[in-house]
């Protein structure tokens, strides 16, 4: 038996195998291939073993060692029928010959990962997560977890783990226990200066250098100022405009008033500032982060008048 694991969702590749591993009596055997030639593998793959008649067999990530991906199926066709064996590849090349062959010679599962507008999703999962874990978390905390963790599993089931630990449960605890994402924070930083805070922005910045990279705030500064945009001049309800833009809902639901609020011209001026720092950084020597401090006390100001 051959099975293939592959996608772009670790936590899901990951879980499958334990699952499969858990499903076989004997000792699991587990191959790191990175440092292995060909020949060193196919011994490993032909080796018998004293005391079962049956091996089960992990190869994790082949495809990082170009030759052990590229001759894989011939070794795998010589496999013997009491050898199973787990290919497990996150993000493999769907265009090389080996995800071909293991396509159609292996059990193939591929775990995609979620993208923003699988937040109902994710929060969904996140409370069935929770009563395995041995408490109940409802919808309106299953929410902000997701909120907190983005769609990411591991990070959804880290926050659990942490939750696990505590003796109650409700938003005091959630926004001390989990850590927000990059997004939840800069959006933080953005409503701030479209409501008229001008005095919070420059502590918000100084936090957000602590641990992010400036060129990634003012990405994803520039995505939600054009979200701003599209909902302004879109006139439908937020949830629709996030679907086409596989946007977060939250933030979308967030921007929706400011969207609402102002007009043409003042959303022109805060997009065209924000697009202004993003050319002023990548073209010059300037302060990343005075650079997007200016920009949003433009922002501010636009907003405000």
């Amino acid at each position: 038996m051959i099975l293939f694991l592959t996608g772009d969702n670790t936590f899901e590749i990951d879980r499958a195998l334990k699952q499969e591993c858990q499903g076989f009596a004997g000792d699991v055997e587990s191959i790191d291939a990175d440092n292995m030639t060909l020949s060193e593998l196919s011994a490993n793959l032909s080796a018998q073993t004293l005391f079962s008649s049956e091996r089960f067999i992990i190869l994790r990530d082949p495809a990082n060692n170009k030759d052990i991906w590229s001759g894989l199926p011939g070794l795998l066709e010589k496999t013997d029928a009491t050898t199973s064996i787990v290919v497990a590849q996150a993000g493999a090349d769907k265009r090389t010959s080996t995800y071909k062959w293991l396509v159609k010679h292996a059990d193939t599962k591929e775990f995609k990962q979620w993208s923003e507008r699988d937040t109902f999703a994710a929060e969904q999962w996140a409370m069935s997560e929770a009563m395995q874990r041995g408490f109940e978390l409802n919808k309106n905390l299953a929410h902000s977890l997701v909120v907190r963790t983005g769609n990411d599993q591991w990070r959804i089931a880290n926050a659990l783990d942490k939750l696990a630990l505590a003796s109650n449960i409700d938003e005091a605890t959630m926004a001390s226990l989990v850590e927000s994402t990059p997004t939840e924070n800069v959006f933080t930083l953005f409503e701030s200066a479209l409501s008229g805070k001008p005095e919070t922005l420059h502590d918000k910045l100084t936090e957000l250098a602590l641990t992010e990279d400036a060129y990634k705030v003012i990405g994803l500064l520039s995505s939600q100022a054009f979200q701003l945009a599209v909902l302004h001049t879109a006139g439908v309800p937020s949830e629709t405009v996030a679907k086409d833009l596989k946007a977060h809902p939250f933030v979308l639901s967030k921007l929706a008033p400011h969207a609402k609020r102002l007009n043409r011209d003042q959303i022109k001026t805060i997009v065209i500032a924000i697009m202004a720092a993003d050319m002023r950084m990548k073209s010059t020597d300037a302060n990343p982060w005075a650079v997007i401090e200016s920009a949003l006390l433009e922002c501010n100001e636009a907003s405000s008048k």
